[in-house]
């Protein structure tokens, strides 16, 4: 009863990436008034990624202990030699024999192709009117053509877990010696998920200026947007062992650094693939989009809108007074297509959604005295849900242990949000700054994930859709049906809740002390916030009320630099707290999270002429860790990466 690691494992990523950009500027000025300016800007990515895991299978569809092992000894079944259940009730040390283990290889080549042509003009009509104007295009083309992964597993094993104080940080996990043969390996799954996305984003706009007066001009403007989305993956009909036998020659060892053993036995790409072909796009390696249509949708979204803005610059008892008063209107046209099962026919989905909204904006600022400035800002603003939040579709899928449902929702609202804002500043010496901000977010239709654990008998989806899924990954079986729990996913508007909080910054360069010392300076703030949304179910009701996801309370950014005529170099530290990425937990969590981080990175740079630079970086110099928890109460570890420190060297000619 007690939690334990669904897939305790060890992972070594590889990560290789070659990157082009051009860009290219032109500018036509047939007089004084008038302007033309054409950019283009081109870039293209191509990367491989070689992902690999060493792993004990703890879920569900692992062979469990019974009472017939404990009796008599070695059934067959995995037997729970030794444990440790802390206060938390998790198991946070196992040890085991007859274990299943499985080793994993997943390879990938991507390639982003990105380009984007903006023409922008601009006329003075007269010494108060100004008129300009701009129409823009980008596309964005995704591919993933091959994403394999191979997985061979091994039963009889011994393996055991350690999450245990120290090894919390350090999590330990040991491999049995039969681990290390070559003999006995099985195939267990073979995927190949070849996808890719594509991106279109058209933007017009045009706009007006008219200066009143010497205090007062109007601004106003029309800007149309036209985004367009689409996605699309194939899989095998069944990702299962696809009859591959491992024969010694099939079978490499990687040396991952990882553990007491670190040279691990995987499958061998190559070999197999030479062997069986694995992209030969026939039998049992056949793949195509109809075997996984909820991951090909399409979504569109049309934006017209219309502003106008007054700004002024004047003073009030003597003393300076400028700032701006707006208001902006937005009409949005949504369409998402996407495949859903009716009844038991595979059929494509449209939904459409259109929303309009009014979003009134103001801005003032006050100088009371000299180099003191009082600011002050309201806005009403909105952020439209993610692009896979609005598919109209309903997605089944079963990876190993793990079971999910999780869909669209196309009728979702934007975001929306109020915004106060309230700053004092003051400037004390030459780039030197004191300052103090307040603000305050009243935010409502707020989009969140709403995630459930129940049967799937329960979701009021078709029964078949759970049936096929389970035959498509481990089996339809006692682990695997509709009568057991399953992860159910649905994002939804929620009646969100208020932000509140503060940032102090300050910024001062040494120029009060000796010589080379005054060379020095710094620059630093410190923000706090609090946010509290409601998080609601399926009817409404409110589940919890915790933090905004992906915002962290405290965070802390300080940096010490040192300039001069040829010499630049500054080290900067960045402190963030812990915050939430799932405010309702699964699995009967209350919630998850990340921990916090302290990251420290330093630069310097040289001109050696006025033709010659050399700069040298180092990046997360304190080895800083991606430490993600499950429960706040158990802190279950959920993923623990090291990336390493990075350094770059870098060289610049310039003619």
């Amino acid at each position: 009863a007690a939690f334990r690691p669904r897939l305790p494992r060890y992972d070594s990523y590889t990560h290789d990436m070659q990157r082009l950009g051009l860009s290219s500027a032109l500018q036509y000025r047939p007089n004084a008034d008038t302007s033309v300016d054409l950019d283009v800007l081109y870039s293209n990515t191509d990367a491989t990624r070689n992902e690999i895991f060493m792993q004990g299978i703890l879920n569900s569809g692992a062979n469990r202990p019974t009472t017939a092992t404990a009796a008599t000894g070695n059934t067959g079944a995995m037997n729970v030699l030794d444990y440790f259940i802390d206060d938390t009730n998790t198991m946070t040390y196992g040890s085991f024999e007859n274990a299943t283990i499985r080793a994993e290889n997943r390879f990938d080549e991507l390639g982003t192709d990105f380009t984007q042509v903006n023409l922008s003009a601009s006329h003075q009509l007269t010494d108060t009117l100004k008129i300009d104007g701009m129409v823009g295009s980008a596309v964005s083309k995704f591919d993933n053509p091959v994403q394999t992964t191979l997985v061979m597993e091994k039963t009889g094993a011994a393996f055991s877990y350690d999450y245990r104080g120290a090894y919390r940080q350090n999590p330990l996990l040991t491999f049995g010696e039969s681990v290390y043969n070559t003999a006995g390996w099985t195939s267990n799954s073979v995927r190949l998920r070849p996808l890719g996305a594509e991106n279109t984003f058209d933007s017009a706009e045009l706009n007006l200026s008219w200066a009143l007066n010497d205090v007062v001009t109007i601004k106003s403007g029309l800007h149309q947007k036209t985004f367009k989305f689409e996605t699309f993956e194939a899989r095998r009909q069944t990702e299962n062992g696809a009859g591959i036998v491992y024969t010694p020659d099939l079978i490499s060892t990687y040396n991952s650094g990882l553990g007491a053993n670190p040279n691990w036995l995987i499958p061998n790409f190559a070999a197999i693939d030479a062997k069986y072909g694995l992209y030969s796009n026939t039998g049992v390696f056949t793949v195509s989009s109809d075997f996984r249509r909820a991951d090909n949708y399409s979504a569109d979204e049309r934006t017209l809108g219309a502003y106008v803005m007054a700004s002024f610059n004047t003073d009030v008892a003597d003393k300076p007074f400028w700032g701006n008063a707006g208001v902006r209107h937005l009409t949005t046209d949504q369409s998402s297509t996407a495949w859903a099962t009716v009844g038991t026919t595979p059929t494509q989905i449209t939904a459409e959604h259109d929303y309009n909204e009014l979003l009134p904006s103001l801005n003032l600022n006050y100088e009371p005295f000299e180099d003191v400035i009082v600011r002050f800002g309201y806005a009403e603003v909105m952020a439209r849900a993610g692009l896979a939040s609005i598919r109209p579709d309903v997605s089944v899928s079963v990876s190993g242990g793990s079971r999910s449902v999780s869909g669209g929702n196309p009728q979702l609202e934007p975001t929306k949000a109020k915004t106060y804002d309230l700053g004092l500043e003051f400037y004390f010496s030459d780039e030197a700054m004191l300052g103090l901000a307040l603000y305050r977010k009243e935010i409502n239709s707020h989009v969140q994930s709403l995630r459930e654990t129940k049967a799937f008998t329960e979701t009021g989806l078709p029964i078949q859709a759970a049936i096929d899924a389970c035959t498509a990954g481990p089996g339809y079986n006692d682990s695997c049906n509709e009568n057991v729990d399953w992860s159910v996913t649905t994002p939804l508007n929620g009646p969100g809740g208020s932000l509140n909080g503060y940032e102090i910054s300050y910024q001062m360069p040494f120029t009060f002390l000796p010589e080379f010392w005054n060379r020095f300076g710094f620059t630093g703030n410190f923000t706090h916030v609090k946010a509290q949304m409601d998080y609601i179910n399926v009817a409404g009701v409110v589940q919890a009320t915790r933090d905004l996801q992906g915002l962290s309370r405290n965070t802390l950014a300080a940096t010490l630099y040192y300039e001069h005529e040829k010499l630049n170099a500054r080290i900067s530290l960045a402190n963030r707290d812990k915050y939430l990425t799932t405010a309702v937990g699964r699995d009967n969590n209350d919630m998850e999270g990340t921990n916090a981080t302290s990251n420290i990175d330093a630069s310097v740079s040289y001109s050696i002429s006025e033709q010659w630079k050399v700069s040298f970086e180092g990046l997360n110099l304190t080895n800083e860790v991606d430490d993600q928890w499950v429960d706040s109460a158990g802190d279950r570890l959920a993923y623990y990466h090291e990336t390493g420190r990075q350094y770059y060297l870098g060289v610049q000619y310039k003619y």
